[in-house]
């Protein structure tokens, strides 16, 4: 995980993320065969489901007013 922060001043903070995520792979024991619409064997559902892995990423500020209450956060991301 990568999480830089910057403050640009006593009321601006600008702030990012970055994660690579990971799942392992399974076995789907309930695996069926698949069929059409007309009730065709087309095969049978994967028995071995692969590893997954993600990016998660995050860019947003956060400011406060003068008096120092929170008043905005946001994330386009």
């Amino acid at each position: 995980m990568f999480n830089p922060s910057y403050r640009y001043n006593e009321n601006v903070l600008v702030y990012g993320s970055l994660a690579r995520g990971e799942k392992s792979g399974a076995v789907n024991a309930n695996a069926r065969p698949s069929l059409d619409s007309a009730s065709n064997f087309k095969g049978f559902q994967p028995v071995i489901i692969k590893p997954e892995i993600t990016w998660d990423y995050e860019v947003g500020a956060e400011t406060n007013r003068i008096d120092g209450k929170p008043t905005r956060s946001s994330t386009p991301a």
